[in-house]
């Protein structure tokens, strides 16, 4: 399965000023050193997309908070596990069909207004956050606040219309269900076309290549309604790949931190392995057309069905003592060694079984850890 790494802004014709620091960068986690890709994401695919301008800023910009990133980028693209796409030339070959679409999207205003709402609600802590931590001083602006109303008043002449500034924002922060000014309605589709914009480029870029997309939960109400008018599989087949994404990362970061990747390189090579990525993603397959999700209990299921996986095969084979490959990660215990490991994956690899292939993923994470440890 093919992803793209999305941004925002890049390309989008009713963006007409300077883009805050935060908007280029795709889906992504905090370290101690700086901002790097969320492995998590990245251990359900094959191969991963990002625009050609995209990539440059990141790995040519010399920002210190993108630098783990841009080593993780650059090691991928050496892999041949990154490609960069020409972005640019695939929007301006469609940009006045873009253009009627969002004009048409943008005036049903009820429909929008909600999700815009929830989505500053979400994002506006974090922005200030990342401001505190990585922001340069002049371009505070731009960063803390709603880039979409800042893109607003430029376009209108109006950037240093703090009045107006507060008054658009106050009306992404009301408790109100709806717009009853009509000033404020017109404003307000204005603002929400490079939202909508956005959305309409990722879908045509994944389109283009055949792939799905990588984005940041808070879009997720975006993708639903603009999906729902569509007659083909792509709201399918988003929906499922959301749903996959939710629930790998509860797993690896709320069940199972441990056996998350700490290094890009042994998402690498779990990636490479089609086994381990192939079973990991029927595990959670089979999870949600069982009408489940992620949790402590179906862990504890998950535990009891490799455990009597590991016992059957302990007696088939008797010729090794078998450690128990799967100690070491049941909470509460910490018998696994490097040894156990490597017999519990030689033996995974080695013993005709018709159950072996559903937990490789597991065993694979496993000898990576050991491997650390």
């Amino acid at each position: 399965m093919n992803f793209l790494l999305s941004t925002f802004g890049l390309h989008n014709p009713y963006i007409t000023i300077e883009l805050p620091e935060h908007a280029v960068f795709p889906i992504s986690n905090e370290f101690q050193n700086g901002i790097d890709l969320d492995y998590t994401s990245l251990l359900l695919g094959k191969k991963y997309f990002i625009d050609i301008e995209a990539y440059k800023y990141i790995c040519d910009g010399n920002i210190a908070f993108l630098s783990p990133m841009a080593k993780t980028l650059q090691f991928l693209k050496k892999e041949d596990l990154l490609e960069v796409l020409d972005v640019s030339n695939l929007v301006k070959s469609k940009e006045s069909i873009l253009k009627e679409k969002v004009e048409i999207l943008s005036k049903n205003t009820q429909l929008w207004y909600p999700i815009v709402k929830e989505q500053w609600k979400t994002v506006k802590n974090e922005y200030r956050d990342f401001h505190k931590s990585y922001g340069t001083d002049s371009k505070r602006e731009l960063n803390i606040n709603h880039f979409p109303i800042i893109n607003y008043l430029h376009k209108i002449g109006e950037s240093d219309n703090y009045d107006k500034l507060n008054h658009l924002t106050q009306l992404l922060e009301n408790k109100r269900k709806s717009i009853q000014n009509s000033k404020d309605n017109l404003a307000f589709q204005e603002i929400s076309k490079p939202l909508l914009a956005q959305i309409l480029i990722n879908e045509l870029v994944i389109t283009h290549y055949d792939a799905l997309i990588l984005d940041w939960d808070d879009n997720e109400p975006y993708y639903k309604q603009i999906y729902t008018s569509l007659w083909n599989n792509s709201s399918l087949n988003h929906t499922v790949e959301h749903k996959l994404l939710q629930n790998v990362h509860k797993l690896f970061d709320c069940i199972i931190p441990d056996l998350k990747p700490s290094r890009i390189e042994d998402v690498v090579k779990f990636i490479r392995d089609d086994k381990a990525i192939n079973s990991l993603r029927n595990e959670l397959w089979n999870l949600l057309e069982n009408g489940e999700t992620v949790s402590d209990e179906w862990y504890k299921s998950f535990i009891n069905r490799l455990m009597k996986t590991d016992f059957k095969m302990t007696k088939r084979m008797k010729r090794f003592r078998w450690f128990g490959s799967i100690l070491g990660l049941i909470p509460g215990t910490s018998f696994v060694t490097d040894v156990a490991v490597e017999i519990a994956l030689d033996l995974v690899e080695k013993f005709e079984n018709g159950n072996k292939d559903i937990f490789h993923w597991y065993y694979v994470l496993q000898k990576q850890l050991s491997n650390v440890r």
